[in-house]
């Protein structure tokens, strides 16, 4: 039996969340002699994930002690790892497969300008929506290696009991069946602006509604002044605030009605689990993604249908008094990583 190495490498949360599922399924095939090299949040993942992994920096091939047969990369928005390595393993004779799999429909990676010294020879897509913005990125790849595979990373949606844990988180935070749990996640910039904006809507609900506000997990040490702002308006919601920092994302988003985020793959986890998801689009955020309008007009997921969209105050008062419904789409069919997986078994 021929032995197969495959190098997988990430370094953000978003692209070791894609990774682990994908890498899990190489990692049954004996064949298959599958490492992984990380650096950055990605480490964290994998460490709760219980999946061994390497922090090597591009020597790291000379350390493995052999050469891969094909090397799998996330599509981290900072490049970071997958770069050098790409570029190093080239520079060292290197000469098989290089797959992107990419975790988001739009990764600042795309519009890198490192990319043209280590793009990849494939590359995944979540969706038709997300191929297409791939092409627009990079007009001179082969559109028959840009595969949509789904997103590997929502396949662990799965078996998530969403009833159960919905009652559960509800029942513990003291949310009555006939309230409206609205759940808003915050980027790092402008974090005040969008919480307080939110504040400003749900004051106005005229029906039962619980708010929880989900900082995100570096804002206090990436934007204190923006830390100290989303204090401030979970503090001005009163009675109507819920304390859910000893919930997972998952569980909060299981037990929410609406789930309100700018740009963030928060979004994709609603839509996958049925929820409804709304892209709150400000200004601030739309500036800068502006590098990026111009592969993707829109937030993918609200082309794709998976995801409404608010530009306004009045938009969102809207979107809370008729939560929107959209369908979760051929890209949560909860076998994405196998389609992952099954593709890079073909270029072995």
């Amino acid at each position: 039996m021929s032995k197969r190495n495959i190098l997988m490498i990430c370094a953000d949360t978003g692209g070791a969340e894609g990774i682990i599922p994908v890498y899990r399924q190489l990692a049954q095939d004996q064949r298959n002699t599958v490492r992984v090299v990380a650096d950055g949040p990605a480490t964290k993942l994998l460490i709760e994930g219980a999946t061994s992994y390497l922090c090597l920096g591009p020597e790291c091939c000379d350390k493995l002690g052999w050469m891969p047969d094909l090397v799998v990369t996330s599509l981290d928005s900072s490049g970071n790892i997958g770069f050098a390595l790409v570029q190093h393993l080239r520079q060292n004779g290197y000469t098989g497969p290089v797959v992107a799999l990419s975790d988001y429909p739009v990764s600042g990676a795309l519009t890198n300008d490192e990319w043209p010294n280590a793009r990849p020879d494939y590359i995944t897509a979540g969706d038709e929506v997300g191929k297409q913005i791939i092409l627009r990125a990079w007009p001179d790849f082969n559109p028959d290696r840009a595969v949509v595979t789904g997103y590997p990373a929502f396949d662990r949606l799965a078996g998530f009991e969403m009833d159960a844990v919905r009652c559960w988180v509800r029942q513990e935070l003291g949310i009555s069946p006939e309230w409206c749990l609205v759940s808003a996640f915050s980027s790092i910039e402008q974090t005040g602006e969008m919480m307080r904006n939110v504040v400003r809507v749900i004051m106005t609900c005229t029906f039962p509604v619980r708010a929880a506000l989900r900082p995100h997990p570096r804002l206090a040490e990436r934007a204190p002044e923006e830390f100290a702002a989303y204090q401030a308006a979970f503090a001005s919601l009163g009675d109507m605030a819920v304390d859910t920092s000893d919930f997972t994302t998952d569980e909060v988003i299981a037990a929410s009605d609406v789930v309100i985020a700018p740009y963030s793959t928060v979004l994709g986890r609603a839509a996958a689990m049925g929820v409804s998801a709304v892209n709150y689009a400000l200004p601030h955020t739309d500036k800068m993604y502006e590098k990026d309008a111009t592969i993707a007009p829109r937030f993918p997921w609200v082309e794709a249908g998976y995801v409404a969209e608010a530009r306004t105050l009045a938009d969102l008062r809207d979107m809370l008094n008729a939560p929107p419904r959209v369908g979760r789409g051929p890209a949560f069919d909860d076998n994405s990583a196998l389609r992952a997986a099954t593709f890079i078994d073909s270029l072995l």
